[in-house]
């Protein structure tokens, strides 16, 4: 039996053996020299078929080899590049690294346009057999459209009565200029919806800058202002429920859902009478300012207004001709057509991209703020108001548009189109030889839709659409800001209600201080009483006149500041509710009117103030005043 100094010496001798023996298992496994990449081959994913513009059901997978034929392994693996060549379209990764098996893979999202194996990608890796691996798909069509195109000299069904000339229709719209027009539309003004409130905070309170000072709009700031606000409501919604459905840091607004309707104005209170907050109030429902209306026949007669010095070849310009020429645009047109330097955007309720006539003047960075609202359906049902299914996001694009008159929706509408029809008479393309003019043959319009399909949105989307439009940060529906890199100089809100919200004042504020003209429709009921956001004192309210230079009948008019211009018949470019056509229509409302002012102004931003622009507007007014009196003198017109 072995001594206990014996047995000690043997584990001590283990002892200093141990790191030698580690060494020098290290040592012989380093023997082992790895796997070295040699070729990459392709092992899936190749010659698939899928929908244009779709991900494609298989990735794209290929494998890296050794000299062996064996996978190659490693920690770092072999970096494998990915590139799309042909088609377009996009992959999940430009590099992929491989797995232990020595394979990587992307997924694939084909191309926009349809065709057989026009899409082509490959995978790379340095200094390998077989590269680069080419793999091809074939894009199939996901939708459909079709349809023959015919030009003609001549109209495709009779015309009713004699057509006009250049300069055309002034008595013949006269005729009928007093007449009460009932608008098409009748926008819900002043609804508010059952279960959101919209809640102001001091900013004594969230120790921000002052309401409506630019500090307030800087990014790092509204970042800041925007977490304080959900922070300082959270608790309120984690014991009431409520959903904090978004934040305008610039006005210092949140607004909130409830759970239940019914604790709407028990909520109110309680939220009003937090020292934090300013003010609480509903958030209501704002209609176009429409009257779109399709006209079956051309009023007669031919009265000459005015020498056109400057005339564009739209072949429909002669039923434009008497609106333009009263506001003397030919005369304007001989000193510039329009400028792409000049900004203007568009709050409404969108616009579309592929129509010739106001495609090249519309810029890019356009967005979308109307939320999901349910409007009942007249034929039973209940209809999105977003239309898209997206909420906000950045394609202001009009999907559809309906009739509403505060109880239900009708449609799709067969003309609709507001937010087209209004950009294209502030800036369709101008002497192309098609369609119609716009006031401003070059401008940029920023489209930003704020209104849903049934040509409704609430005050909170309102107000962030134009914010968006002066280039200050608005609420982006998904916790952050968006905000556009430039700010237009001209705002145009075609759109109202009788009752005034804090919350959109307090935007056309921010928009103010920012240095753009807020434009606004006074509104076509024919009445007295005010509409916002015309009334409010930033915001330049504009009615309709006739062709006689009177206020035209269904033209709101309650005594604020603000300016008219010619409204009664006016024509430009709508579409059709489906979107699979265009039409003209005539139109009697005050919003079309808008676009006409916003150039005029324009132009007058260019070459002096606005007192100036005043005075020359006047002068124009006589002049173009004393004409048509010299017209009613001398044409009979019917009256239609």
């Amino acid at each position: 039996m072995p001594s206990a100094r014996s047995v000690g010496r043997t584990i001590a001798n283990a002892v200093r053996l141990a790191p030698l023996a580690l060494a020098f298992a290290c040592a012989k496994e380093s023997t082992s020299p790895p796997a070295t990449p040699a070729a990459i081959a392709l092992v899936s994913g190749n010659s698939q078929a899928g929908p244009a513009g779709q991900a494609l059901g298989q990735p794209l997978v290929v494998r890296v080899t050794s000299s062996s034929g064996a996978g190659v392994a490693g920690v770092a693996g072999v970096a494998v590049s990915w590139t799309t060549t042909a088609g377009g379209g996009s992959l999940s990764a430009a590099t992929a690294t491989t797995a232990a098996n020595g394979q990587a893979s992307v997924t694939w999202t084909l191309g926009t346009t349809a065709g057989t194996s026009n899409n082509t990608a490959t995978a790379s890796a340095s200094g390998l057999a077989g590269s680069p691996v080419t793999f091809s798909a074939t894009a199939t069509p996901n939708a459909t459209i079709s349809g023959t195109i015919s030009l003609t000299g001549s109209y495709l069904a009779p015309r009713r009565g004699p057509l006009m000339g250049v300069r055309a229709l002034a008595a013949a719209v006269g005729a009928t200029a007093n007449r009460r027009v009932a608008p098409m539309r009748a926008p819900p003004r002043g609804r508010a919806l059952s279960d959101e409130l919209l809640v102001r905070f001091r900013p004594t309170a969230l120790g921000s800058p002052p309401l409506g000072s630019a500090a307030v709009a800087a990014a790092q700031t509204a970042a800041a202002i925007n977490a304080g606000i959900r922070r300082y409501l959270a608790p309120f919604a984690a014991s009431s429920g409520a959903t904090i459905v978004g934040v305008s840091p610039v006005i210092l607004t949140a607004r909130i859902k409830l759970p239940r309707p019914e604790a709407l104005d028990s909520v109110a209170r309680g939220l009003g009478a937090d020292p934090a907050v300013a003010l609480v109030e509903r958030n209501s429902l704002v209609g176009l300012a429409d009257g779109i209306r399709r006209s079956d026949h051309l009023p007669r007669g031919v009265v000459p207004l005015a020498t056109a010095l400057i005339a564009p070849n739209d072949p429909l310009y002669p039923w434009q001709s008497w609106h333009y020429e009263a506001i003397d645009l030919p005369r304007a047109w001989a000193i510039t057509t329009g400028s792409a330097s000049v900004l203007v955007a568009v709050v409404d309720n969108g616009i579309r991209f592929d129509h010739p006539a106001i495609a090249p003047n519309l810029t890019s960075d356009g967005y979308d703020f109307v939320s999901s609202i349910g409007v009942p359906l007249c034929g039973g049902g209940t209809l999105d108001n977003a239309g898209d299914g997206a909420g906000y996001d950045p394609d202001p694009t009009i999907p559809a548009d309906y009739d509403y008159d505060g109880v239900c929706a009708t449609g799709p509408n067969p003309v609709g189109g507001h937010g087209l029809h209004v950009a294209g008479t502030i800036g369709a393309a101008g002497n192309d030889g098609l369609g119609v003019t716009g006031v401003n043959w070059t401008v940029r319009i920023r489209p930003v839709r704020a209104l849903g399909v049934a040509g409704v949105g609430t005050d909170y989307d309102i107000a962030q659409g134009i914010l968006y439009a002066a280039g200050l940060p608005a609420d982006n529906g998904a916790g952050g800001t968006v905000q556009a890199s430039t700010g237009a100089r001209v705002i145009n809100l075609s759109l109202g209600s009788a009752v005034s919200s804090a919350t959109e004042h307090q935007a056309i504020i921010a928009a103010a201080n920012a240095g753009a003209l807020v434009v606004a429709a006074a509104g076509n009921e024919g009445q007295l009483t005010p509409a916002y956001p015309a009334a409010f004192p930033e915001a330049l309210s504009v009615s309709a006149v006739g062709p006689d230079l009177t206020l035209a009948s269904y033209s709101n008019y309650a005594g604020t500041s603000g300016i008219a211009a010619t409204g009664v018949k006016t024509t430009a470019w709508l579409n059709k509710g489906l979107l699979n056509d265009v039409t003209i229509a005539y139109t009697s409302h005050t919003d079309l009117v808008l676009g006409i002012v916003i150039l005029v102004l324009v132009l007058g931003l260019r070459k002096g103030p606005l007192d100036v622009i005043a005075e020359r507007l006047e002068n124009r007014r006589q002049t173009a005043a004393q004409k048509l009196r010299d017209a009613a003198d001398a044409v009979s017109v019917e009256e239609r």
